[in-house]
């Protein structure tokens, strides 16, 4: 499979001591991986590492063969915060605005949206099964139906690549059954690279077939087909 992202040799910490020190990571296209790690173990910090908000203090991160930092398809990635589902409860907006606002890079200052980019939003819907909300308040759907439409947020703007930190936090088990379910499915039908952190191991080991964990300022595989 053709390499998406490599980490090589990279180490980062924010002051003297490093949280990060001289990890090697490999990401293959159509990947389902996990990262998993205790609270404070710098999973984060790899995450802001993949998508190029911090750069590394030693060593490459690379996108399609290109340092991140240089790289010209940043927009490939698409990313799910961990507080993206509190930030738009209580945020006075419906469901397609918030999913449009992916969009405003390509539509334009101060322009309004075109046909092609409200059909961009109703097909990001429909994936999500949210086709039916366009209209709601994003403050008043439920824990799962705001994490579904964060992730069409993401993948309205047609990404190769799925970021999402912890995204079941907050949600019922129904409901994070149905999230990974829909993440199996962009990954396998979709042909999305997803790369999701959770603190539940035995749950994304049935989806993933790379896991990695954070500990120690290290990164290791500890389970996968392929080697680091």
């Amino acid at each position: 499979m053709k390499n998406i992202i490599s980490i090589e040799n990279v180490s980062f910490g924010y002051n003297k001591d490093n949280i990060l020190n001289d990890i090697m990571l490999s990401i293959d296209e159509g990947d389902f991986v996990g990262i998993v790690g205790c609270n404070g173990s710098g999973k984060s910090t790899l995450l802001k590492l993949l998508i190029g908000q911090l750069n590394p203090s030693k060593g490459k991160v690379k996108f399609f063969n290109e340092e991140i930092s240089k790289s010209n398809n940043l927009d490939k990635i698409g990313y799910v915060s961990q507080i993206s589902m509190s930030t738009g409860a209580s945020f006075p907006a419906t469901v397609e605005e918030i999913v449009m606002a992916n969009l405003y890079s390509k539509i334009g200052f101060l322009k309004f949206p075109k046909k092609e980019h409200k059909e961009k939003v109703k097909e990001s819907l429909k994936i999500v099964n949210m086709e039916d909300y366009p209209k709601r308040l994003i403050g008043n759907l439920s824990g799962g139906q705001q994490q579904r439409v964060m992730i069409a947020r993401a993948l309205v703007s047609n990404p190769k690549i799925l970021i999402l930190d912890e995204p079941t936090t907050g949600i019922d088990a129904a409901s994070e059954e149905q999230l990974y379910n829909l993440l199996e499915k962009l990954n396998k039908e979709s042909k999305i690279t997803i790369i999701i952190v959770s603190h539940d191991f035995a749950k994304i080991t049935k989806y993933t077939n790379k896991i990695f964990m954070v500990e120690n300022n290290s990164v290791s595989l500890i389970n996968g087909k392929d080697e680091v």
